[in-house]
């Protein structure tokens, strides 16, 4: 089996209408489901930093701060330290499950990071936030004294979070690539010979006559003409014999 890319193309060109129409039928599905059946979800954030009690002018002393803010992060990401945020905050979820509502981001090439919270309803979100809020300092302060961290930018309303576009988006492309795919694979199995041109290039013999079609008064006429056609040259080729 050869695969020819321009046949492909004027395969797919072909059934373009049924490409489209898949991409758009799974699109449409993808919409649905994520606009009716997903919950919704909201988020919220702050900004954190390193800092110290003491001023620090030399770089080496802030190159050892902006890394020390990967240790802190992975202190605030502790099971411990949801634990007591469970505890204090009277939460009914486990520090497990607030592990995975929270993620810390560093910020690059500096001592700042944000604290990330998502959660299905505002008033969770809201409440799991400022938790961390009052309570990241201390524990880390307790855990190690000699720098600490502080809020520099307090928890925002949390706001609904949508993944209807980026669902929908992706249902869309997963249909246009499987119908394109399909569309492929079928054309690419068809044997079928429709044309002359399939025919001398899958079998190496010479075409002796072109059977009419009477399906149409238009196809009748232009079998008929290359019938004349071909029964001209084999009575010039008599001729020169």
């Amino acid at each position: 089996m050869e695969f020819s890319l321009a046949k492909i193309v004027k395969a797919i060109i072909a059934n373009l209408w049924i490409i489209m129409l898949s991409a758009f039928l799974l699109g449409g599905i993808g919409f649905a489901y994520s606009r009716f059946y997903i919950p919704p979800t909201y988020t919220s954030s702050m900004k954190m930093m390193v800092t110290s009690e003491e001023a620090i002018t030399n770089y080496t002393e802030i190159t050892a701060m902006r890394r020390m803010v990967n240790t802190y992060i992975e202190m605030l990401n502790s099971r411990d330290f949801y634990q007591e945020v469970k505890k204090e905050c009277d939460l009914e979820y486990s520090a497990t499950q607030l592990q995975s509502m929270v993620s810390f981001t560093p910020k690059e090439d500096s001592e700042a990071f944000t604290a990330k919270v998502v959660a299905n309803t505002p008033e969770e979100c809201y409440k799991i936030i400022n938790c961390i809020d009052a309570l990241a300092t201390e524990y880390v302060a307790n855990k190690y004294n000699k720098l600490y961290i502080t809020t520099v930018e307090s928890p925002n309303v949390p706001y609904r979070s949508s993944r209807t576009p980026r669902n929908t988006a992706l249902a869309f492309l997963i249909g246009l690539f499987f119908s394109s795919v399909v569309i492929i694979i079928i054309h690419e199995l068809d044997t079928r010979i429709k044309s002359e041109k399939d025919l001398t290039s899958r079998y190496d013999y010479p075409i002796l006559g072109i059977v009419p079609s009477f399906n149409s008064k238009s196809k009748s006429q232009n079998a008929k003409r290359q019938i004349v056609t071909a029964t001209t040259e084999v009575k010039s080729d008599e001729k020169k014999d």
